[in-house]
Formats: structure tokens, C-alpha cells, sequence
């Protein structure tokens, strides 16, 4: 895309001209900008070009070659966390996967599609909400680690209990669904926030409990 020079007029008493919301400068002061029959239009200015740029602008190189740059303005983002209306349960402390699961269960209900969902506990291993992660995800290995802990960091919990279903009926983990249990076991420990256990459920009341099975670490 080629570049366009323009000659703006003096403004009494103003060194620098400037144009609304566009900053002019010298193409002496800008090292890309500088489009002369010496250089390409994105190489490093030698000695040798800098004096050819010289040459080029005549007299006065000061203000003779101004460059129109767009100004960029940086966006500032605010992260809210949203309180949604959740299952009931008993305050009291997350005991037993058999605990989490009804917790669990009466979230995500029997659905035909794989959910997969964060409880979320405080200190004392009371549930402080439940997040979905994702849902209808044909591969648990495509789970993001960042999705996984986004909503644990906001509500300020101190660990969580993952949870997923399998639309099979089948609890069984696979050898995905361990493996990528182990690498969030290993990212929450740098995070300081725990990953207790990781239930599966199955139809019914079927559930697996990596924890129990000895399958939540190596």
C-alpha cells in the first residue's frame, strides 16, 4: 500500500501541526515511514539513506515531509463475574464424591450431551457455586485449562470438584479423560487451587470417582 505525504499549512505559533485525530511527524522522526526512491518502504535507514533523505527534502527538512499516522486507541476491559440462579443443596462440607455428584447431577440434570462443570468450594470444602465449562464437547482433551479455572479465580475458591457425564451411560473413564485430569491436578497446584476429584457420571446413578480409583495422579 503505498503511503501518502502531505504539506499541512503552519498554525501560527504551533511548532508542530497537528490534524484532529491524526498526529503528524517529520519522516525524518519515522524509520518505516519513509518511502524515497532509496530505500524499500519497511527497511532500517542507513547513514547513506538518511543523507538521500536529506537530499530529498530540500531546505527545510523539518516539517517539509509529514507522515499522517492514525492514532490507536487501547481498549480497557472490566471482568464482572454474573450470579445465576443454582441447585440446592446443604452447606454443609463436600465429604464424599457421593456428595459432589448429587450436587452435580441435580445441576446438569440427564442430559443427551456431554456437560462438563466446576464445583467450586471455599476452605472449608463448602460449595461456594458450580460453573459450566463446556458443553457438547466430543473430545475431553479439547477442554481449555484456562476455561477450566476462569470461574474458580473470580468467585475466590480455595478448590474445586470436577465433574462430567457420559451420554453412554458408562462411567468409565477413558485414557483422555485421565490424562487431561492429571495436567489440570498439576496446573491447579501452580495456581494454589486444588483439584479434590474428578467424577464421572453414568446413567442412573452411576458414577466413577478418579480420586477413589487411585487415577487422579500419576
Amino acid at each position: 500500500m503505498k503511503r501518502t505525504t502531505i504539506q499541512p499549512p503552519m498554525l501560527p505559533g504551533m511548532g508542530r501541526p497537528e490534524f484532529g485525530g491524526v498526529q503528524l511527524r517529520p519522516g525524518m522522526e519515522s524509520r518505516r515511514a519513509y518511502t524515497g526512491p532509496h530505500q524499500g518502504l519497511f527497511d532500517e535507514p542507513t547513514t547513506a539513506t538518511q543523507d538521500a533523505m536529506l537530499e530529498d527534502a530540500g531546505e527545510d527538512t523539518t516539517m517539509n515531509h509529514l507522515i499522517v499516522e492514525p492514532m490507536y486507541r487501547i481498549p480497557a476491559y472490566r471482568i464482572q463475574l454474573v450470579r445465576d440462579s443454582g441447585p440446592t443443596c446443604n452447606r454443609a462440607a463436600i465429604s464424599s464424591p457421593r456428595s459432589a455428584v448429587d450436587i452435580i447431577r441435580g445441576y446438569i440434570g440427564d442430559p443427551d450431551t456431554e456437560h462438563m462443570v466446576a464445583l467450586l468450594l471455599d476452605t472449608k470444602n463448602q460449595p461456594v457455586g458450580i460453573h459450566t465449562v463446556s458443553i457438547g464437547q466430543l473430545d475431553f482433551a479439547m477442554v481449555r485449562v484456562a476455561d477450566v479455572f476462569k470461574a474458580a479465580i473470580l468467585a475466590n475458591a480455595r478448590s474445586m470438584i470436577l465433574g462430567h457425564n457420559h451420554p453412554s451411560g458408562n462411567p468409565h473413564p477413558s485414557p483422555d479423560d485421565v490424562a487431561i485430569t492429571r495436567k489440570l491436578v498439576e496446573a491447579g497446584k501452580l495456581m494454589q487451587l486444588e483439584i479434590l476429584d474428578h467424577v464421572i457420571l453414568g446413567e442412573g446413578d452411576r458414577y466413577l470417582s478418579l480420586k477413589e480409583e487411585g487415577l487422579l495422579t500419576d
